[in-house]
């Protein structure tokens, strides 16, 4: 079992040995102590994908490229630049309806996943 450190520890540790070459050591520590002291590697991934502003500033640029025109031309969602905020314009007719279409959503992120290989950090892209 590991032993446990006091507080004090990890604050001498944050003011004076450690050595960044990234965010990611009091990234980690941040998430950690935010979740009650543990987060799975999935949670604190994506905590450093948050904090890489030029990877959401990609991301955002993906967004509003592709899916936001594919999707207002079809007329399934409206985008607001005030608010810079996308609404779903789908009026479901029951429970039943909206599962079926997050079953679909999800069906075909897995479908994608299978046929692409993922490269390092990065994941094949389809070009039309």
């Amino acid at each position: 079992m590991d032993s446990l450190v006091d507080g004090e520890y990890l604050v001498e540790f944050l003011k004076s040995r450690m050595s960044m070459s990234a965010v990611y050591q009091p990234l980690v520590i941040r998430e950690l102590i935010t979740q009650g002291g543990s987060a799975s590697k999935r949670r604190i991934a994506e905590a450093l994908l948050r904090a890489d502003v030029q990877a959401v500033a990609r991301a955002e640029r993906t967004v509003m490229r592709w899916p936001k025109t594919t999707l207002v031309k079809h007329g399934i969602v409206r985008y607001e630049r005030s608010s810079q905020e996308f609404s779903l314009l789908v009026n479901f007719a029951d429970e039943a309806e909206k599962a079926e279409a997050l079953r679909l959503c999800e069906q075909a992120l897995c479908a994608w996943q299978d046929r692409h290989e993922f490269v390092g950090h990065r994941v094949a892209t389809l070009r039309y």
